[in-house]
């Protein structure tokens, strides 16, 4: 059990100065965090350690009041996560376990003065990956697909292709939580030059055959219009979506699994790590079953100390930048804070389902 995490400090000696994932910890030199868990775009934990569902009805609480006199009072969550949060009546205060302001994935943004960029956040598709994992029950799942399109196929049209066919692939039944990342091909990075595919995570079984039925006939219908670089015949042929397999079996691999485990290091490597191409559109975006996800726990240096967890850092690893410190664990992560994790995690993804 993780002790301590009832209330949130606030007072200047017992600051949150540290924050652990299951990558490892990141001690904050200058400044400190603002909220008690991290991670998570939809839901928020309230100083006392009370769960709420959705952060909105937590910022109306606090807001109080509106104009008009009237404030729906919603109340805190009861959840299987109980041992490790409080369950008194919130107080009511500005310092939440959520921050206000988060970039939404449905919002674009665009300055009038020239185009906005997108860049892949490395540590938070890493992060949600391994958390949506430790969140899963009984059998583990996580496959990775490679979504590709014909050579010269503009990025907006790429992207209207590829959001069609994640909605008529939600449509059937067939896909419910997934993770993507977009990615160049070819050598060359600058925008235009090359044409973008995507990497999708998605932690269940799909069809290959109809995913890639579904895709044939949306670049069909483009190819009939114009607006790819193929024709109608190319595209009939074209096989632009396939999943991970092992390259000696050719069995599709399970990166949930101990087996996997270490081809999963290999994928977000080789396909996260060194993305650091901008793109027009998103970059990168989560379903909410993955933008559900706590990854992040915050201490104090008392409270990290008492808990036992210095002892499971690899210190002859660390990063050290200007105002932060990454120490990664161990080995593996320390099994009190992914049960922590998991227990708050697991309820709500049982909320969403």
């Amino acid at each position: 059990m993780i002790e301590g995490l009832a209330q949130v400090p606030s007072t200047v000696g017992d600051n949150l100065l540290i924050k652990a994932t299951a990558s490892g910890i990141v001690f904050l030199k200058d400044g400190r965090y603002r909220s008690r868990y991290t991670g998570n775009k939809y839901s928020a934990v309230d100083i006392n350690g009370n769960l709420w569902l959705k952060a909105s009805e937590l910022r109306r609480r606090i807001k109080g009041p509106s104009v008009r006199g009237k404030t729906k009072k919603e109340a805190p969550v009861e959840t299987e996560a109980g041992k490790y949060l409080d369950r008194s009546e919130p107080q009511i205060s500005a310092n939440l376990s959520t921050i206000e302001g988060e970039f939404s994935p449905h919002i674009n943004n665009y300055s009038t003065k020239q185009p906005r960029e997108y860049f892949v956040n490395k540590k938070e598709v890493r992060q949600r990956l391994l958390g949506f994992i430790n969140t899963q029950a009984g059998k583990k799942e996580l496959y990775f697909w490679t979504v590709t399109f014909p050579m010269g196929t503009s990025d907006d049209q790429a992207f209207k292709m590829y959001n069609n066919w994640l909605t008529q692939l939600r449509q059937r039944g067939m896909l419910k939580n997934y993770l993507w990342v977009a990615e160049r091909q070819g050598e060359k990075s600058t925008i235009g030059n090359t044409t973008i595919h995507f990497h999708i995570a998605i932690p269940h079984r799909m069809s290959v055959q109809r995913a890639n039925q579904l895709m044939k006939g949306i670049l069909k219908g483009a190819a009939k219009k114009g607006l790819i670089p193929a024709s109608v015949y190319a595209c009939n042929r074209y096989n632009g979506v396939d999943i991970a397999k092992n390259r000696t079996t050719r069995r599709v691999v399970n990166f949930a699994i101990k087996k996997g485990s270490r081809a999963l290091v290999t994928y977000l490597t080789k396909y996260v790590t060194k993305n650091d191409v901008g793109f027009p559109h998103l970059a990168w975006y989560g379903s909410r079953g993955y933008s559900s996800i706590f990854t992040g726990v915050t201490f104090t240096i008392p409270e990290f100390r008492r808990n036992g967890l210095y002892g499971r850092l690899d210190a002859s690893k660390k990063l050290e930048g200007e105002f932060f410190v990454f120490v990664p664990w161990f080995g593996e992560p320390p099994e009190k804070l992914m049960r922590h994790l998991y227990e708050l995690n697991s309820f709500i993804q049982s909320q969403l389902n």
